[in-house]
């Protein structure tokens, strides 16, 4: 593996900084089987249609009442990549933990810290994940580059969050606060409280540095976002939320 395509939490693995990293992919797959609002989504422009997606996907309570326009703001794509309109695919089996990696949000093109290099733009703060293979998806709907995505069945479900990331309702992560939370999980899965608080103060360290590279570039420094839903999980939850 190129390792300028891993994400962070390849990057941690491969390091060596995560003790037991499959708990956190089958926390993500638990996650997943949740259906609902935590149903794995994967957004494309609307073209020819296909029976298999790869590359990155995210959970469609991240995209329930967003227009094409907004997702390409939240989910780190390009202006104008969505303008004739996204077709939005769910996977038709959910991910086991070998098809897939965490890419933490969207704020982190490809998974990693931004770099001035990068291809695509910081994005919102959706979560993102990667496959690691083509996997078969279907179709669930069509939407105009200015029309809401409303998926009535998913909508129904109890499980189902419409709040619009821009709603002012979500609790709101600094970059830096999540790179808080990433280096102190690390730091715990390797040594324990101790090193979970060392973690945490390398991880603050790391989050002000990316803030101050992405400032001197120039680009946006937008903090991931919490969906109400994910606001009522467990502090342990919200930080494998994040890939990590």
């Amino acid at each position: 593996m190129a390792q300028h395509n891993e994400t962070e939490f390849e990057k941690a693995v491969r390091e060596g900084r995560l003790v037991h990293p499959e708990k956190i992919l089958q926390d993500h797959v638990d996650h997943f089987n949740l259906g609902g609002g935590n149903t794995p989504v994967k957004v494309m422009p609307t073209g020819v249609d296909q029976q298999q997606v790869s590359g990155f996907f995210t959970q469609e309570k991240f995209i329930l009442g967003r227009t094409p326009q907004q997702m390409e703001d939240d989910l780190g794509l390009k202006p104008g990549d969505l303008i004739n309109g996204a077709t939005i695919y769910e996977l038709s089996q959910t991910p086991n933990a070998e098809q897939f990696v965490p890419a933490g949000y969207t704020h982190m093109p490809g998974g990693s810290y931004y770099q001035e290099a990068s291809e695509y733009p910081v994005g919102a703060g959706a979560i993102q994940f990667r496959l690691n293979e083509a996997l078969p998806a279907k179709i669930v709907g069509k939407v105009g580059y200015e029309e809401s995505w409303k998926r009535p069945s998913v909508e129904q479900s109890r499980n189902a969050v419409s709040t619009p990331l821009s709603s002012g309702s979500e609790k709101v992560l600094s970059n830096t606060e999540v790179s808080e939370s990433v280096g102190e999980l690390a730091g715990n899965a390797v040594a324990g409280p101790a090193g979970g608080e060392i973690g945490k103060v390398a991880g603050e360290s790391a989050g002000k540095a990316q803030q101050e590279a992405m400032e001197s570039a120039g680009q946006s420094t937008k903090d991931p976002v919490k969906t109400n839903e994910e606001e009522s999980s467990s502090e342990e939850e919200q930080n494998y939320g994040y890939g990590y």
